[in-house]
């Protein structure tokens, strides 16, 4: 009976989801077992010892280096780099498809961070060490060379791989595979509810609000990351803002703000129109909700992750995630 392989598919997460899909086909067309992490899209030291045990069951290790290097752990290593370390440990067979130009991968799939580029650039040349490495530039491409690359390694490197058991699965056996499809489950909804946490925070992460004010009787317009803003009205949110609340916070972020060159004395007053800017930005992301206009709005129960969230260090942003001073013309209030 043919054996069948299981093969671990690494990779960054959100932004490589069609090409992980990519991979799990061609594997799968191959008539072997796929093995992810998409039941892990959030990242920890519990989930990465599990990852290893996952790496420990396979035979063969593809790594999919896109444009982004990955979250990081205490030691500044990306959770993708640590499982690579992983399999080179086991001394498994590696296979490695790296995207050709990361420069033609569009906004969001790419690193903006000089030191996160650096990282990345180090693990690519790293990864492609010593071993055949296979080029890629979209889903289809990658899909093919899997194919080709596993089928030449299923011949010059074979493993151990699985056999399928024919004999009567006895009562403890069955009740055995009952929990682990119980836990998988488990896993599977779990894994879903980060996924919808990462992409949420991630869509604040790159939102950007223009903050309209006058500061020393002259207009101004300043730019501030969503980020920024959550970060500065979360306290309010706990309990209710309102409109007047949101005005005066508003007006302490811009005068805490205020580099020396650009110094904002009070009064500082924030126009109408940003203030309505701010109550939509929560509306669109689905972060807080109102009981009509602009009374007595609070934090979503669901989005409490992000009162963590927004205190991690963006290294990728300046310390504030602004502001950034847009036009001296005049801004009608």
């Amino acid at each position: 009976m043919q054996k069948k392989y299981q093969i671990f598919v690494s990779s960054t997460f959100l932004d490589l989801k069609s090409e992980r899909q990519a991979a799990q086909k061609s594997i799968l067309n191959l008539g072997h077992i796929p093995a992810g992490m998409e039941m892990f899209p959030a990242t920890g030291s519990e989930q990465l010892e599990y990852i290893y045990k996952i790496i420990d069951d396979c035979d063969y290790y593809v790594l999919i280096i896109g444009g982004r290097y990955g979250s990081l752990d205490e030691s500044g290593l990306s959770y993708t780099e640590m499982e690579f370390e992983y399999a080179l440990k086991r001394n498994m067979p590696i296979l490695v498809f790296r995207h050709s130009d990361v420069s033609k991968l569009e906004f969001g799939k790419v690193d903006s961070a000089p030191e996160q580029q650096g990282k990345l650039s180090a693990f690519r040349d790293k990864a492609s060490s010593g071993r055949v490495v296979k080029d890629w530039t979209n889903s289809s491409d990658l899909e093919a060379s899997i194919i080709t690359s596993l089928t030449l390694a299923f011949t010059e490197t074979p493993q151990v791989g699985w056999r399928r058991d024919t004999d009567i699965l006895d009562e403890k056996s069955l009740r055995k595979i009952a929990n682990l499809q119980a836990v998988s489950e488990r896993y599977r909804k779990e894994a879903q509810q980060n996924a919808k946490k990462l992409q949420s925070f991630e869509d604040i992460e790159r939102a950007e609000i223009d903050l309209k004010f006058l500061g020393n009787g002259a207009p101004h317009v300043w730019q501030f990351s969503g980020r920024r803003i959550l970060k500065q009205i979360l306290p309010l949110l706990r309990h209710g803002l309102d409109k007047g609340m949101l005005r005066d916070s508003l007006a302490e972020l811009v005068a805490h703000s205020a580099s020396e060159n650009s110094l904002i004395e009070w009064p500082i007053e924030i126009s109408d129109s940003s203030l309505e800017d701010i109550f939509m930005f929560l509306e669109a992301f689905d972060v807080a909700s109102g009981n009509g206009g602009y009374s007595s709005w609070v934090l979503k129960e669901d989005k409490r992750h992000l009162m963590k969230a927004v205190f991690i260090a963006n290294h990728s942003l300046n310390s504030y995630g602004g502001p950034q001073e847009l036009s001296d013309e005049y801004i009608p209030f």
